[in-house]
Protein backbone atom coordinates (compact mmCIF):
# COMPACT_ATOMS: atom_id res chain seq x y z
CA UNK A 1 0.00 0.00 0.00
CA UNK A 2 1.34 3.39 -0.50
CA UNK A 3 1.33 6.37 1.48
CA UNK A 4 -1.56 8.39 -0.02
CA UNK A 5 -3.51 10.79 1.83
CA UNK A 6 -6.74 9.63 -0.28
CA UNK A 7 -7.33 7.20 -2.46
CA UNK A 8 -10.64 5.96 -4.45
CA UNK A 9 -11.53 3.31 -6.34
CA UNK A 10 -14.43 3.05 -8.81
CA UNK A 11 -16.21 5.72 -6.15
CA UNK A 12 -20.21 6.44 -6.83
CA UNK A 13 -22.65 8.22 -5.55
CA UNK A 14 -26.50 7.83 -6.75
CA UNK A 15 -29.27 9.11 -5.47
CA UNK A 16 -31.95 7.24 -7.29
CA UNK A 17 -31.68 7.08 -10.81
CA UNK A 18 -29.14 10.85 -10.45
CA UNK A 19 -25.54 9.83 -10.67
CA UNK A 20 -23.74 12.49 -8.26
CA UNK A 21 -20.54 11.02 -8.96
CA UNK A 22 -19.81 7.86 -11.15
CA UNK A 23 -16.58 5.73 -10.94
CA UNK A 24 -13.83 7.80 -9.62
CA UNK A 25 -10.33 6.39 -9.29
CA UNK A 26 -7.82 9.02 -8.03
CA UNK A 27 -5.00 9.30 -5.61
CA UNK A 28 -3.47 12.04 -3.89
CA UNK A 29 -0.13 11.43 -1.99
CA UNK A 30 0.36 13.02 1.22
CA UNK A 31 2.13 16.66 1.44
CA UNK A 32 0.69 18.21 -1.78
CA UNK A 33 -2.22 20.59 -1.74
CA UNK A 34 -5.00 19.42 -4.16
CA UNK A 35 -8.08 21.12 -5.02
CA UNK A 36 -11.08 19.68 -7.23
CA UNK A 37 -12.47 21.89 -10.00
CA UNK A 38 -15.44 21.91 -11.57
CA UNK A 39 -18.88 23.95 -12.30
CA UNK A 40 -21.90 23.80 -9.91
CA UNK A 41 -23.11 20.34 -9.46
CA UNK A 42 -20.07 18.96 -10.88
CA UNK A 43 -19.70 16.36 -7.89
CA UNK A 44 -17.15 18.25 -5.95
CA UNK A 45 -19.20 18.77 -2.21
CA UNK A 46 -20.41 15.36 -2.73
CA UNK A 47 -16.78 13.72 -3.23
CA UNK A 48 -15.56 15.94 0.30
CA UNK A 49 -18.44 13.89 1.59
CA UNK A 50 -17.85 10.93 0.77
CA UNK A 51 -14.56 10.82 1.73
CA UNK A 52 -15.24 12.43 5.20
CA UNK A 53 -18.07 9.22 5.60
CA UNK A 54 -20.86 11.60 5.76
CA UNK A 55 -22.21 9.93 2.84
CA UNK A 56 -21.98 6.38 2.06
CA UNK A 57 -21.01 5.41 -1.06
CA UNK A 58 -23.37 3.65 -3.40
CA UNK A 59 -20.11 1.36 -5.00
CA UNK A 60 -16.87 1.60 -4.49
CA UNK A 61 -14.13 2.50 -2.06
CA UNK A 62 -12.23 5.00 -0.65
CA UNK A 63 -9.39 5.46 2.15
CA UNK A 64 -8.51 8.89 3.70
CA UNK A 65 -5.55 8.56 5.92
CA UNK A 66 -5.36 4.56 5.47
CA UNK A 67 -9.29 4.71 7.11
CA UNK A 68 -11.90 2.98 5.25
CA UNK A 69 -14.65 6.56 4.67
CA UNK A 70 -17.76 3.63 5.87
CA UNK A 71 -15.60 1.46 8.63
CA UNK A 72 -12.98 3.77 10.03
CA UNK A 73 -15.02 7.10 10.47
CA UNK A 74 -14.59 7.99 13.60
CA UNK A 75 -10.68 7.35 13.22
CA UNK A 76 -11.27 9.35 10.01
CA UNK A 77 -13.04 12.16 12.12
CA UNK A 78 -10.52 12.44 15.02
CA UNK A 79 -7.18 12.81 11.90
CA UNK A 80 -9.13 15.24 9.53
CA UNK A 81 -9.99 18.80 9.43
CA UNK A 82 -12.98 19.64 7.43
CA UNK A 83 -15.14 22.77 6.50
CA UNK A 84 -18.08 22.16 4.84
CA UNK A 85 -19.26 24.14 2.39
CA UNK A 86 -22.12 25.23 4.16
CA UNK A 87 -20.88 25.78 7.29
CA UNK A 88 -22.77 26.78 9.94
CA UNK A 89 -22.51 27.15 13.90
CA UNK A 90 -24.51 27.71 17.51
CA UNK A 91 -25.54 31.69 16.59
CA UNK A 92 -25.92 32.22 20.46
CA UNK A 93 -22.11 30.83 21.40
CA UNK A 94 -19.30 33.30 21.33
CA UNK A 95 -16.52 32.52 18.41
CA UNK A 96 -14.49 31.00 21.74
CA UNK A 97 -17.27 29.37 22.94
CA UNK A 98 -18.05 26.97 20.28
CA UNK A 99 -14.50 26.42 19.29
CA UNK A 100 -13.22 25.45 23.01
CA UNK A 101 -16.63 23.28 22.72
CA UNK A 102 -15.57 21.34 20.11
CA UNK A 103 -11.71 21.38 21.42
CA UNK A 104 -13.27 19.31 24.33
CA UNK A 105 -15.28 17.04 21.96
CA UNK A 106 -11.62 16.12 20.41
CA UNK A 107 -9.80 16.21 23.48
CA UNK A 108 -6.09 16.79 21.61
CA UNK A 109 -6.65 21.10 20.90
CA UNK A 110 -4.32 23.38 22.38
CA UNK A 111 -6.33 26.61 23.76
CA UNK A 112 -3.08 28.93 22.61
CA UNK A 113 -3.66 26.96 19.15
CA UNK A 114 -7.08 28.21 18.95
CA UNK A 115 -5.63 31.79 19.56
CA UNK A 116 -3.11 31.71 17.20
CA UNK A 117 -5.12 31.01 14.50
CA UNK A 118 -8.22 33.38 15.53
CA UNK A 119 -5.31 36.38 15.61
CA UNK A 120 -3.73 34.81 12.35
CA UNK A 121 -7.50 35.12 10.51
CA UNK A 122 -8.44 38.25 12.27
CA UNK A 123 -11.29 36.93 13.94
CA UNK A 124 -12.34 38.05 16.99
CA UNK A 125 -13.42 35.46 19.60
CA UNK A 126 -15.53 37.60 22.41
CA UNK A 127 -18.22 37.67 20.05
CA UNK A 128 -21.67 35.83 19.48
CA UNK A 129 -21.28 34.11 15.89
CA UNK A 130 -25.18 35.26 15.08
CA UNK A 131 -23.71 38.33 15.25
CA UNK A 132 -20.51 37.70 12.88
CA UNK A 133 -20.67 38.77 9.01
CA UNK A 134 -20.73 35.65 6.57
CA UNK A 135 -17.07 36.09 6.04
CA UNK A 136 -16.47 36.32 10.12
CA UNK A 137 -18.52 32.82 10.72
CA UNK A 138 -16.13 31.27 7.35
CA UNK A 139 -13.15 32.42 9.26
CA UNK A 140 -14.70 30.64 12.46
CA UNK A 141 -15.14 27.45 10.70
CA UNK A 142 -11.32 27.56 9.07
CA UNK A 143 -10.17 27.68 12.68
CA UNK A 144 -11.92 24.94 13.73
CA UNK A 145 -10.70 22.88 10.83
CA UNK A 146 -6.74 23.47 11.54
CA UNK A 147 -6.89 23.72 15.35
CA UNK A 148 -6.11 20.31 16.00
CA UNK A 149 -3.25 20.40 13.55
CA UNK A 150 -4.82 17.65 11.51
CA UNK A 151 -2.58 15.85 8.99
CA UNK A 152 -5.14 16.15 6.11
CA UNK A 153 -7.96 19.21 6.12
CA UNK A 154 -10.79 18.69 3.50
CA UNK A 155 -11.72 22.27 2.56
CA UNK A 156 -15.25 22.77 0.64
CA UNK A 157 -15.57 26.58 -0.74
CA UNK A 158 -13.21 27.60 2.09
CA UNK A 159 -13.26 31.38 1.03
CA UNK A 160 -17.03 31.85 -0.10
CA UNK A 161 -17.59 35.31 1.78
CA UNK A 162 -14.29 35.49 3.66
CA UNK A 163 -11.88 38.80 3.04
CA UNK A 164 -7.82 38.77 4.66
CA UNK A 165 -8.20 40.49 7.90
CA UNK A 166 -6.14 43.23 6.65
CA UNK A 167 -9.17 44.43 3.85
CA UNK A 168 -11.18 47.19 4.08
Amino acid sequence: MSDAAIRTEGLTKRYGDVAALTEVDMEVPTGVIFGFLGPNGAGKSTLIRLLMGLLKPTSGSARVLGHDIVNDRRALHREVGYLPGDFTADKDLTAEEYLHYLSSLRGNVDDAEITALADRFGLALDKPIGSLSHGNRQKVGIVQAFMHDPPLVLLDEPTQGARPAHAA
